[in-house]
C-alpha cells in the first residue's frame, strides 16, 4: 500500500474527506486536491499523520497484549 493509499485509508476512517479535511486545516479543496495528488509526494504534514496513526496503533495493540 502506497503512503497515498494510507492516507486515504487514514482519512476514511477518522471520517474526514478531502472537503473537511481542507475545512478544519483552512486550506481549499483544490489546494488539498493537489497537494495529496498520487503524482506528488504526500507533504510533510500528511507524513506526520501517519506516523502518528501508525504510532497510536502499535500502543493500541500492545496495550490490548499487556491487558488494559
Amino acid at each position: 500500500m502506497t503512503d497515498h493509499e494510507k492516507f486515504k485509508a487514514l482519512l476514511d476512517s477518522v471520517g474526514l474527506t478531502y472537503a473537511s479535511l481542507a475545512e478544519k486545516m483552512g486550506f481549499t479543496y483544490n489546494s488539498i486536491k493537489s497537494m495529496l495528488a498520487p503524482a506528488k509526494e504526500l507533504p510533510k504534514w500528511a507524513k506526520s499523520m501517519l506516523i502518528l496513526s501508525e504510532r497510536w496503533e502499535k500502543i493500541k495493540e500492545k496495550d490490548s497484549e499487556d491487558g488494559g
